[in-house]
């Protein structure tokens, strides 16, 4: 289980580093889980010959520390709504996703739209006016409209949104932007009165975009929308591997470590 982990991990962090992230920084994360997942696949062959057999120790070490790590975030994400505050604001920010055919919104991601409308009708009844709700979302590669734009004529034309309760952050191509982007766009609007936000997006994403938002100092909550069963599995992979990408330095440091450990062992036991 733990090579195929791996091996799937490795295919997701290669994706993101392919449409996304362009340096060596993060090309490195996949090329360490295919040696890694390899390593694994020969665990066998290091137990039974002498000197590398200290090589398994290692494997196991890095393996539980990977497999940790996922249990950490996978129980994080799930139980996040349930240990913090729900914050109230006249300011909705709906998160943007990439378009089908680079034009029309996923029903992933009218999802998010959709709670983001529920909530605000919810609001009108507290407060008997509607709150601004900020379409997230600048241009992907292949996108015509931006994110934003999309998500806006979906909202206006199958809900009946008005439109003029309603705000375009059309530059941002990433979680962190789009929570830095559209943070500065609340505080333009509300004169700077309003230093929090209230967001929408899938329910594998809420987890990672409340830890950019904390990065950034913003005091933000997210409501997740339903993800389909046959896709969860996939989306929660891709979020934690995006988590190790955020945090690739302190990941590199126990990465290293372990083999200087593994490497000294394997040299002392050839001369001593």
């Amino acid at each position: 289980f733990s090579l195929l982990f791996n091996l799937y991990g490795a295919y997701y962090s290669w994706q993101l580093w392919r449409k996304r992230y362009h340096t060596l920084a993060n090309l490195l994360l996949p090329i360490f889980m295919v040696v890694f997942g390899l390593l694994q696949f020969y665990w066998p062959f290091f137990i039974k010959n002498g000197p590398l057999n200290l090589m398994s120790l290692g494997i196991i070490f890095l393996a539980n520390y990977f497999f940790t790590l996922f249990l950490i975030f996978l129980v994080g994400a799930i139980v996040y709504d349930h240990l913090t505050r729900q914050l109230d604001s006249a300011y909705y920010v709906v998160l943007g996703a990439g378009l089908i055919g680079g034009h029309k919104v996923s029903k992933q991601l009218g999802n998010r739209i959709k709670l983001a409308i529920d909530a605000a009708k919810a609001y009108v009844v507290r407060h008997q006016r509607y709150p601004i709700i900020i379409f997230s979302g600048g241009k992907g590669g292949n996108d015509r409209p931006s994110e934003a734009q999309a998500m806006q004529a979906y909202a206006v034309e199958k809900f009946g949104y008005p439109v003029e309760f309603t705000m375009l952050e059309d530059q941002s191509t990433t979680t962190r932007e789009n929570m830095r982007f559209s943070i500065q766009k609340i505080q333009a609007h509300s004169q700077g009165r309003v230093h929090h936000l209230v967001f929408f997006t899938s329910e594998y994403h809420v987890f990672r975009a409340v830890i950019q938002a904390h990065f950034l100092q913003i005091d933000a909550h997210g409501y997740g929308s339903f993800t389909p069963r046959p896709f969860r599995f996939n989306a929660f992979i891709r979020e934690y591997v995006a988590m190790l990408n955020m945090y690739r330095r302190g990941h590199a440091v126990v990465i290293g470590v372990t083999l200087i450990v593994l490497i000294m062992n394997f040299i002392f036991s050839l001369f001593g």
